[in-house]
């Protein structure tokens, strides 16, 4: 009998601890933790029920400094890759790292894609992990950072990161 009334104590006093967290904390994201009440819908981690910061980015411990401000927490602190065109990376070495901006424009098959820019077309391989629930369009405009593949017959990339970019407003 003692055991069933310190089971029932404990139910009640872990009952009541939620029930006060919830009423005294502020409201429950959709993953069951405590926003609190942070200006700009953050929690105290910085990061809103999506995961992102401030700035609308992972919140991260490492990263690229922004030479326009903010400081870093660790990571590199230089220029970044350049865009290239899809005629240069071409002409790049195996392994080469590059990034590129355009379209996808059509799906060959076996995770295979036609990529396009203004210079021309090449042959992306994208793992079905990069596209991280992304849904693609051949209208959306997108970055993609990945590595050289020089095959005896062709040359494709093998895309490690995919982007999609906000749409462009266009000039009236």
């Amino acid at each position: 009998m003692k055991k069933i009334v310190a089971l029932v104590t404990v139910l009640a006093l872990v009952g009541t601890g939620t029930a006060y967290a919830r009423s005294h904390n502020g409201p429950m994201n959709h993953n069951g933790y405590n926003q609190g009440y942070c200006s700009n819908n953050m929690n105290h981690s910085g990061m809103n029920h999506r995961g992102m910061n401030h700035q609308g980015m992972m919140n991260q411990g490492g990263g690229f400094m922004n030479p326009n401000g903010g400081s870093p927490m660790g990571g590199f602190n230089g220029q970044s890759a350049a865009v290239k065109t899809v005629e240069a990376a071409k002409q790049l070495s195996d392994n080469s790292r590059v990034l590129l901006r355009g379209y996808i424009t059509q799906a060959l098959g076996d995770e295979m894609y036609t990529f396009k820019d203004d210079s021309g077309t090449i042959s992306v391989e994208i793992d079905n992990r990069v596209w991280r629930g992304q849904n693609v369009a051949a209208t959306d405009l997108i970055e993609i950072y990945g590595k050289v593949d020089v095959n005896k017959s062709s040359t494709d990339i093998e895309v490690k990161r995919l982007i999609k970019l906000p749409p462009v407003a266009q000039p009236k």
